[in-house]
């Protein structure tokens, strides 16, 4: 099969795999899947576990009964995968008390964000998560006690930028492939430090893990949390479609609750915070095909520039179906969103030709430690430059379109007296 055919497939399977979480019905739903063999769902790669979105899937076909149109193989794979990320799971969780545990009896003043916080409204099932850290927010006049802290729980610090710690309990942050889904000694943490007034201010729930409480951000807070992650995430190279799904669920659990919204908008003072909201809640929208409440959009999608939404409409798709590293696609998206065009011309430069290799050889290692893992670093140094330049061709000829585009709109828009309504 050429390679055209191939990625023609992949995308046709994804997006059968998709609609498994729209309001498509199940005879629908059964006859996307139902075209694919075990060879597609293997053409496929690392994606599916990679999005973030494969025991959803095993969860989203069983509550439709829909088991029998996916190849045998691929579901047994995916439930022993379930099983282990349960293992998984239970261990972080272990974790997850007794940082808490920790950090109250130090006095520390600090939250739960993203993870284990989000609750129901977002994943009903912790276990069918891939969630491989733990993160926390943290005052910053805490930040020494919190790193002496961290070491005496045996932690190392790996990593230290724009107010975030990062932390591992052991020389690797992620899993091989064939390891993804199981339970491993090595644990990472990320503490964002924020200043004392924010920490004093920001809205606080408790939440409950099992029988274990915990204070977290509001339900209002974590949406804004979780939208303008998810909109961070559409503005890089990279975003698991995972993400996408829990805004979604959250988005139809409150549904056209107006007090919900309007507290939420009442805690989005920023303009650009608002913006981002809108990018993550209409890209969800297109992607999962659900209407969005008034509400919600009147103030933040209802806004978004011409130019913006027009890149959710073709590209916001592709940006979590594309094969981990990414695309470059969302270099589209900046351009509209932009005001300084210099800033980003210098941005898109970087983004094309980047000088710098990815990441470091095991910062915190040792000597033998670094030779071990130079193979490894090499091979990502050489995907990474795999994704530059095919990425890069896929983004100049997708600008020559999407230029060309805005020049004929702009032309009617001169005709039509600036309004292209």
């Amino acid at each position: 099969m050429s390679e055209r055919n191939t990625n023609r497939t992949n995308e046709t399977l994804q997006a059968a795999i998709l609609s498994a979480f729209t309001v498509a019905s199940n005879e629908e739903v059964a006859e996307r899947l139902g075209r694919f063999r075990a060879r597609d769902w293997r053409g496929l790669g690392t994606w599916l576990d990679a999005s973030g979105l494969a025991l959803y899937f095993l969860e989203a076909i069983r509550v439709r009964g829909l088991f029998e149109v996916v190849p045998g193989s691929v579901v047994e794979g995916l439930q022993q995968n379930q099983l282990d990320n349960r293992d998984r799971t239970d261990s972080l969780m272990d974790e997850f008390v007794r940082l808490n545990t920790a950090f109250r009896n130090e006095g520390l003043d600090f939250l739960n964000v993203k993870g284990f916080s989000l609750g129901a409204e977002y994943c009903a099932h912790p276990a069918v998560r891939s969630q491989f850290d733990l993160d926390f927010w943290c005052s910053e006049d805490a930040a020494v006690q919190c790193k002496t802290l961290m070491r005496r729980l045996g932690y190392a610090m790996v990593a230290a930028s724009s107010g975030i710690l990062e932390f591992r309990s052991g020389e690797t942050a992620y899993p091989k492939i064939s390891d993804f889904y199981k339970a491993r000694p090595q644990k990472s943490v990320e503490i964002h430090l924020r200043s004392a007034a924010e920490m004093f201010s920001v809205p606080r729930e408790n939440g409950l893990l099992r029988s274990f409480v915990f204070q977290t951000l509001s339900r209002e807070q974590t949406f804004v949390l979780q939208a303008t992650h998810l909109a961070k995430h559409l503005r890089s190279e990279w975003a698991r479609a995972s993400w996408m799904l829990e805004l979604y669920s959250a988005i139809a659990a409150h549904g056209s609750d107006s007090s919900f919204w309007q507290s939420v908008r009442e805690q989005t003072a920023a303009e650009e915070k608002a913006v981002s909201i809108g990018i993550a809640a209409l890209a969800a929208a297109k992607v999962f095909a659900f209407p969005l409440p008034p509400e919600l959009t009147d103030w933040t999608v209802d806004r978004l520039p011409e130019g913006v939404v027009r890149w959710v409409n073709e590209y916001a798709e592709r940006s979590v179906t594309a094969q981990f590293p990414g695309s470059k696609l969302y270099l589209l998206l900046e351009r509209e969103l932009t005001t300084d065009k210099k800033r980003f011309r210098r941005q898109r430069r970087s983004v094309l030709l980047p000088f710098r290799l990815p990441g470091s050889i095991a910062a915190s290692a040792g000597p033998r430690e670094r030779m071990q893992t130079l193979p490894s670093h090499a091979y990502y140094v050489g995907i990474r430059l795999a994704f530059h330049v095919r990425e890069g061709l896929r983004l100049l000829r997708a600008e020559r379109d999407w230029v060309k585009h805005a020049d004929v709109g702009d032309g009617c828009a001169v005709r039509e007296g600036r309004s292209i309504a």
